[in-house]
């Protein structure tokens, strides 16, 4: 095997097995992490939107299109999702020094590095958009080239989208500050994305018109918008030579250009990206004069709040709930409140419109959370926390409180925003924000407990850590079922005692699961913790 193949596969295994560690034990919940993945994206995603897609355009004859819209929203999703890991994974890691050392050409490294995410991107690529084939075929006549033709444009469309996220992750390595304006850079891209957000928001919501009103407008949109997603449509339905030619070059010169780039730019980013400046009072040598006594606690927040925010991977992946809460606050106060169908919606179902709100902002919530990665984060210095005069619940607390701080801003807006809204009076307003408090709470703990239960304390990179983890998956998963519990029990009271009662149970349950999961932190999240290498 050749060293560019060999390091193709240990950077793939890397990315794949990081998410549970490298004991036996972890292997095999990554393999079955693995395969859950495969199965929601094939399940959840893929097959029940695109059915649901394919069956607005079904009557107007354009159930074909099914095959432009879900390939462009997978693709807009792959590269919203590994742009900033991609700047971890391919343009630095862990493994860096280990690998420079080897007797093996740079450039063999970066592309094998970005070989190994290209071949990810293209799995996911190509699980996502097979169930999109399926559904296209029950509703359309499809020639005897279609499987061939949809599976060799998938994997050109993967091939792109890894050129795209590579070409983002370089800029923002040039770009990016190296020492203390990282967390005004840091910041400044997460306000980017609040504001991209906003602003696809109104071409999201005129595709959604378009799809129930004149289905058969999308096609012209779609053709002016999403052209190289068309040609996905032509080439595996029409044979099309043009479609053909169109992705073959999407699929292979920027994906190229951006090897070349990646192969010349790697050693000297690798350079660039070591804070290795000397400090005004000399290399290596502390300012004595100018420390400040802390406690135990506020240091160690400081240190977490310190990471959060000078990490784009970190803030990015585990606050876009927070964008979530800012933008929703947004669209709340520009048009003036929910729309008329939720009203109806909750007239019919006979749910006050305030216990309705904080089901709302439980959902934002429990898709912020800092702590399932936040134990992994500490890697190879884990030994520092280990070996200081610091109590374990001290450290936990310190983790958890990170989450709430990040939370607690957003939350209040949207919380005070919502409730004028909902027309919720004083006490049901302060009750619907103490439901999203107690909600942040109960994702913080959960978060530490599965970090304690499945902890990567050998990742090749952060970016594996925050994006690909047991942990953090589980962890999502958890906050998702606890939010699904709080609706139900809101909706079922609310129903039937009204929404003072509602809210006051909606909180009362999160209250209790906040006290079991901090049960279980203080006796065996402390063990877990005294008990990590």
């Amino acid at each position: 095997m050749t060293p560019a193949l060999a390091l193709t596969r240990v950077q793939l295994w890397a990315l794949l097995v990081g998410m549970g560690g490298r004991t036996k034990t972890r292997r095999r919940w990554s393999v079955a992490v693995l395969v859950s993945i495969v199965v929601l994206i094939t399940a959840a995603f893929s097959g029940l939107y695109s059915a649901g897609v394919a069956q607005l355009l079904v009557e107007s004859r354009s159930a074909d299109l099914v095959l432009v819209i879900m390939p462009a929203v997978t693709a807009l999703g792959a590269v919203s999702a590994s742009a900033f890991g991609v700047s971890r994974s391919v343009l630095g890691g862990r493994d860096d020094t280990l690998l420079l050392a080897q007797p093996i050409r740079p450039s063999t490294i970066a592309l094998a590095k970005l070989a190994a995410v290209a071949t990810q991107n293209v799995l996911l690529m190509v699980v996502s958009v097979l169930p999109t084939g399926l559904v296209c075929a029950r509703h359309v006549a499809v020639p005897a080239w279609y499987w061939p033709a949809l599976l060799a444009g998938t994997i050109l469309l993967a091939l792109a989208t890894t050129a795209v996220s590579v070409a983002i992750a370089l800029v923002f390595t040039v770009a990016a500050p190296r020492r203390r304006g990282r967390v005004v850079a840091n910041i400044a891209i997460l306000l980017v994305i609040v504001a991209a957000t906003l602003a696809l928001a109104p071409g999201i919501r005129h595709v959604e018109d378009l799809l129930l009103a004149d289905p058969t407008a999308v096609r012209t949109v779609l053709g002016t918008w999403a052209a190289v997603f068309m040609a996905l449509r032509d080439l595996a339905l029409d044979g099309s030579p043009r479609a053909a030619g169109v992705l073959l070059v999407v699929g292979v010169v920027p994906p190229a250009a951006v090897a070349w780039l990646v192969s010349v730019a790697y050693v000297p980013l690798l350079a660039g990206r070591r804070d290795t400046a000397p400090t005004a009072h000399g290399r290596g040598r502390a300012d004595l004069a100018g420390l400040v006594v802390r406690s135990p606690f506020a240091a160690l927040l400081r240190r977490e709040t310190h990471r959060f925010f000078t990490s784009t991977v970190y803030l990015v992946n585990s606050g876009f709930g927070v964008v979530l809460l800012l933008v929703g606050a947004g669209w709340l106060v520009v048009t003036g409140g929910f729309p008329a169908e939720v009203g109806s919606m909750a007239q019919v179902m006979g749910v006050p419109l305030a216990v309705l709100g904080a089901a709302v902002l439980v959902v934002p919530v429990v898709l912020t959370c800092t702590t399932a990665p936040s134990i992994s984060l500490e890697g190879d210095r884990l030994w520092i926390l280990r070996g200081a005069p610091i109590a374990p619940q001290l450290v936990l607390a310190a983790k958890g409180a990170l989450n709430v701080l990040v939370v607690l801003p957003a939350l209040l807006l949207a919380g005070v925003v919502l409730a004028v809204v909902t027309g919720a009076g004083l006490l049901d307003g302060a009750l619907l924000l103490l439901v999203g408090a107690l909600a942040t709470v109960l994702v913080a703990e959960a978060g530490l407990v599965t970090n304690l239960r499945w902890p990567v304390l050998d990742a090749p990179s952060d970016a594996v850590v925050v994006k690909q983890s047991v942990s953090v998956l589980v962890a999502m998963v958890i906050g998702c079922v606890a939010g699904v519990v709080l609706t139900a029990v809101g909706l079922l009271t609310g129903r039937a005692l009204g929404a003072t009662s509602g809210l006051a149970a909606m909180a009362v349950a999160a209250a209790t699961l906040d006290l079991l999961l901090f049960m279980v932190l203080r006796g065996w999240g402390v063990r877990a913790f005294l008990r990590l290498e």
